[in-house]
């Protein structure tokens, strides 16, 4: 009952941390749509009125240059916007952070801010953002808004801007500096399910390789946790790889723990391939019963160079539910 009590709870923890993320992303999207896309579109097109608009009556402006808020902010905002013959302009963002609870919302990152002149030629300038959102009557609005083009007494540059875009195209090394590094531990099935199992293991207070793990999957694939939820329904939860590292990440690394792979049975057609992988999971590597077992159904892609994790579907062992003889060792 010990050990089931365990499985319920990592189990249950993980599903609640999912859940926080599709909601938390559920917002992200909504603001985006309602503010950024809205704030790029105003800004673009030198539209005061609908700028406005995606702040709320009494916003707080804070910039190097003074605060302004409500009616004054909104006088500036309108003076500011009527140029004449204003020069072609853009705005972009990268975030860093975005943090969201009920109807409030935090959000920190970059923005680099273009314009054209006469001659054709691009000049930008960068900056440092934090902006607290609120919701109101379903409509996502900017309350707060407070940006600077220095950090610490240093010039926010092109750098930090690209830097923060790379790692969130998850493109922070370079495809043939990760090829250099973890091709090999991909070049077999059996190195890439190795890889897999190891990569997550590790005792309480050790660091895992996320980029190695990344680097073991396709672009979209998914990791999908199958089980009873706290109503008691069996459902499962959709997660990107690092949707996993975000709900699992912390745990793994502040408890310790340690998943081998005790049995496996495969099939494979042309380039795909299937794996059922029965687990054990342990707390620390001189453990020597484990807390929890279960099966990952592996889908697997050979493109000819080297393995990819296309899908990880899991359920763990109930007592209600035990694993099947057939798919135990020998």
């Amino acid at each position: 009952m010990k050990n089931f009590s365990l499985l319920l709870f990592f189990f249950l923890n993980t599903f609640f941390l999912c859940a926080q993320i599709e909601t938390d992303k559920n917002i992200s999207n909504q603001i985006d749509e309602q503010v950024w896309k809205a704030f790029q579109e105003a800004w673009s097109d030198y539209d005061a009125e609908k700028y406005i608009d995606i702040h709320t009556s009494d916003v707080l402006r804070v910039t190097p240059w003074g605060i302004k808020y409500g009616q004054t902010w909104r006088e500036k905002t309108i003076a500011s916007f009527s140029e004449k013959n204003p020069s072609k302009r853009n705005i972009s963002f990268q975030f860093e952070h975005r943090i969201y609870q009920d109807d409030l919302g935090y959000e920190v990152g970059y923005y680099k801010s273009a314009t054209v002149g006469k001659d054709g030629k691009e000049r930008a300038g960068y900056g440092r953002f934090h902006v607290v959102l609120k919701n109101e009557n379903g409509q996502w609005k900017i309350a707060q808004d407070w940006d600077t083009s220095d950090v610490n007494g240093r010039m926010v540059t092109a750098a930090d801007f690209e830097k923060l875009a790379a790692k969130q195209n998850e493109k922070e090394f370079a495809p043939n500096i990760l090829d250099e590094k973890y091709l090999k531990k991909v070049k077999t099935l059996d190195s890439t399910l190795e890889n897999l199992y190891r990569v997550i293991s590790g005792e309480k207070g050790e660091a895992r390789d996320w980029d190695l793990f990344r680097y073991l999957f396709t672009q979209d694939a998914k990791l999908i946790p199958s089980g009873k939820n706290n109503a008691g329904k069996v459902g499962c939860k959709f997660m990107t790889p690092d949707d996993y590292i975000q709900a699992s990440g912390k745990w793994l690394f502040e408890n310790g723990f340690f998943e081998e792979e005790i049995f496996r049975k495969t099939e494979t057609f042309g380039n795909i391939t299937q794996v059922f992988s029965t687990y054990e999971s342990f707390h620390s590597e001189s453990d020597e019963v484990p807390f929890m077992r279960g099966i990952n159904s592996i889908q697997l892609l050979n493109d000819g160079e080297r393995w990819w994790i296309v899908n990880i579907y899991w359920t763990q062992e109930t007592e209600e539910n035990p694993l099947p003889a057939k798919y135990l060792k020998k």
